[in-house]
């Protein structure tokens, strides 16, 4: 049976959540990778659901949400 191919706006849950632990350890040199995953996850979440606001206000409010509770990851 073949392997069905991943769609390019899904994110791989544990290489997100690898991501996540390696940016907990060092911001600096992870940065680029999870701001890359969150706007995926951001963007999907807002076109999926169809939201009537403003797509980059919220956008803007989603990733300062997301950073702000990463701390809280464990």
């Amino acid at each position: 049976m073949a392997k069905r191919k991943k769609k390019r706006h899904y994110i791989d849950n544990k290489k997100f959540e690898e991501t996540i632990f390696n940016y907990l350890e060092n911001p600096e040199q992870h940065e680029d990778a999870l701001i890359s995953q969150l706007d995926l996850l951001i963007t999907s979440i807002l076109i999926s659901f169809k939201f009537k606001v403003d797509f980059d206000d919220a956008k803007q409010e989603c990733f300062m949400l997301s950073i702000k509770v990463l701390k809280n990851f464990t």
